[in-house]
């Protein structure tokens, strides 16, 4: 083997080397996006079931307060029909 071979076959060593690390370096730094995304798709996920569960608290606190109010407007109802009979009495 000549020096020139040699030569070459070191450089093709030492750039393979290199790709090796670029291509390790590349695939890690996509791991850890990827890592980064789980987390936070994860932390959304955890966020909009809460504000779910918020929602349906909120929903049942509403259905209260209407039949809170048609009960009140019912027997609104009933006192002004009773005070129109008392007044058309007189």
């Amino acid at each position: 083997m000549g020096a020139e071979q040699i030569l070459l076959a070191a450089i093709n060593i030492l750039l393979g080397g290199v790709t090796v690390k670029i291509i390790d370096c590349i695939i890690s730094q996509a791991k850890l996006k990827t890592d980064d995304a789980m987390a936070l798709r994860q932390e959304l996920w955890t966020e909009v079931h809460k504000n779910r569960e918020a929602l349906v608290a909120l929903e049942h606190e509403v259905d209260t307060w209407k039949d809170k109010y048609y009960s009140v407007y019912q027997k609104l109802g009933e006192v002004q029909l009773e005070l129109d009979k008392l007044k058309s009495k007189q």
